[in-house]
């Protein structure tokens, strides 16, 4: 019928023929009512059944997990690990029998399959080629582990200046087509990197445009999105990343359900603002949005094992002596203040 009247010469009609053809029927309509469905509120089992986890267990204390149909942000200057915390998420769910896709704009498949595998195994490739890659031992238990878990992580890159969401909303048919496989977790490294379905008048448009596409994305195909944005210049110079230093268009947080930034708080000297993140290094996790929950509370320390594609735990004998370093630390520099400003007025 569309055909028919597009070579008649009617578009309006065959448009509106179309938004009838894909006009969400009554019976599919998903309704919550108050107060019949208040209960549902109170139902912690059914909250913390939700979220897929971050693998970062006091992030997840704060979240339980990404939830369907969300979008997580994860907010960094470069080289502060943003694609590492998008591994991260994706082993956590992986661990918990959850199915992941994994789309790269910049490392390669075999790259990114690296980082996984460090990841989850917790040793570096040379170790595991030393005891002897897949007939080693650690190899072999994984690949059990792995078999009982019955889940898998699959990896595609794409080039990401001729990738919109609908690109990969094809790209997940396919996936699912082919190979029969069901994805519950869809991370995308990075938004920023994106085109917009359409595009708009300067790049701040496109971008706000690209992250609400991706939030549509994750209504549409009812899973959760993790993706990444990088900071400003002034994020790059501050010892904490804030909403405000989002890189192009602040826009993109309008549509984001979560957003959590990676701070270097240890940035004291002048000379260090904009180094990159090293192995063993801390980082701080910052919760600035979430739709649904707290958000500026108390950052999250971890420390950096970019080796490895991870962000170990810190425990809390180690943080509480992080704690008192930081305390003396402000308490020395107030006193060299307030000596050196009685040092001026005399």
């Amino acid at each position: 019928q569309v055909t028919e009247l597009v070579n008649d010469g009617q578009p309006e009609e065959a448009e509106t023929r179309i938004k009838e053809a894909v006009m969400p029927r009554a019976a599919n309509i998903d309704l919550l009512f108050a107060p019949e469905d208040l209960g549902i509120l109170f139902n912690r089992k059914f909250d913390q059944d939700k979220g897929i986890p971050t693998g970062i267990k006091e992030l997840d204390d704060r979240i339980i997990g990404l939830r369907s149909g969300e979008l997580g942000v994860a907010l960094a200057p470069t080289g502060y690990g943003k694609s590492m915390f998008l591994i991260v998420c994706g082993v956590a769910a992986w661990k918990r029998g959850f199915n992941v896709v994994h789309f790269s704009f910049e490392n390669t498949e075999e790259e990114t399959l690296k980082r996984y595998t460090t990841s989850m195994l917790g040793r570096s490739i040379d170790a595991l080629a030393n005891e002897g890659g897949l007939k080693g031992v650690t190899v072999k238990q994984f690949f059990n582990e792995q078999e009982q878990l019955g889940s898998k992580i699959a990896i595609s890159r794409l080039i990401g200046s001729r990738t919109d969401t609908v690109t990969l909303l094809a790209n997940l048919y396919s996936i699912l087509d082919v190979y029969d496989f069901e994805p519950n977790l869809i991370i995308v490294d990075y938004g920023d990197l994106m085109i917009p379905t359409h595009f708009g008048n300067n790049k701040y448009e496109d971008m706000q445009s690209v992250f609400g596409e991706l939030r549509d994305l994750a209504t549409e195909i009812e899973l959760p999105i993790w993706t990444a944005t990088q900071s400003n210049r002034d994020g790059l110079k501050a010892k904490r990343v804030k909403l405000d230093h989002i890189s192009e268009s602040l826009g993109k947080a309008m549509t984001a359900d979560l957003i959590v930034s990676i701070s270097r708080p240890e940035k004291d000297e002048a000379e260090d603002m904009g180094v990159e993140l090293q192995d063993g290094d801390i980082a701080e996790l910052r919760i600035v949005k979430f739709r649904r929950g707290e958000e500026g509370r108390a950052p999250i320390k971890v420390r950096t094992n970019f080796r490895l594609a991870r962000f170990d735990e810190i425990d809390r004998h180690e943080l509480d002596e992080l704690e008192q370093e930081a305390a003396d630390a402000a308490s020395k520099k107030s006193y060299n203040k307030k000596r050196k400003k009685s040092a001026q007025d005399d």
